[in-house]
């Protein structure tokens, strides 16, 4: 019964390993928890089917205790290292603030204050050619059905509507709000010429910044409540 309660946890480990951003995703997106919950939940459970793979293999094994502390450790190690080796740990995952500002005269966010004058929400800046900036659309995507009171719109650097077309096959995201930049100059002020980039618009104003990995799940809490 022990040899296959340690196939079971082992199993538990490597599903939960491999498929940690999918079972974020789902939880987000379907469960309804908060996004920092749901990006470190996971990572919990895969750390206590380690705990308890490594408990079983010590109560499993008949030798010396000093033998079965040490197997239980490498087993420890082993299930979490295996963990980190498909899921590498980035501390800007856990970050929050960006920039604080209170930018107004720019050139493209006059621009998308004509379209909409009321805006109040998320401008994600995006390259067409980024992989991180399909990624980050999925993220964007799924915030918007969780806040649809929240305006989201991609600003794309690019000048033609076929790039932008080419993003949307790639990503497989097709539910935003894209557009093609009218200023690249404007564009590239706005965002430092990092992508992607993230501007909180409120009050016709730029007032908070998250260039590249600074979009973490915490940041996307606060998004969701309107920088509250």
């Amino acid at each position: 019964m022990r040899h296959l309660w340690s196939v079971l946890l082992l199993v538990f480990i490597l599903l939960t390993s491999i498929f940690s951003e999918k079972i974020t995703l789902y939880l987000v997106s379907s469960v309804g928890l908060s996004w920092t919950i749901s990006f470190v939940l996971p990572k919990l459970v895969a750390l206590a089917f380690s705990l308890l793979l490594a408990k079983n293999m010590y109560n499993s094994i008949q030798l010396s205790n000093g033998i079965k502390w040490a197997i239980s450790i490498l087993v420890l190690a082993a299930g979490v290292g295996f963990y980190l080796s498909q899921n590498l740990p980035y501390t800007e995952d856990y970050k929050k603030s960006g920039t604080e500002l209170n930018l107004s005269d720019n050139t493209e966010l006059q621009i998308i204050l004509a379209e909409n004058e009321s805006f109040d929400g998320i401008l994600m800046i995006a390259s067409p050619s980024c992989p991180h900036c399909m990624k980050a659309a999925k993220h964007i995507s799924i915030l918007q059905k969780r806040v649809p009171e929240r305006d989201i719109k991609v600003l794309m650097y690019t000048l033609t509507q076929e790039k932008i077309n080419d993003f949307i096959l790639d990503s497989g995201v097709k539910d935003l709000d894209y557009k093609v930049t009218d200023d690249n100059e404007a564009t590239l002020t706005l965002c430092e010429g990092k992508f992607p980039s993230f501007v909180y618009i409120k009050d016709k104003k730029v007032v908070h910044k998250w260039n590249n990995y600074e979009l973490g799940f915490p940041a996307l809490d606060w998004i969701e409540t309107g920088l509250e």
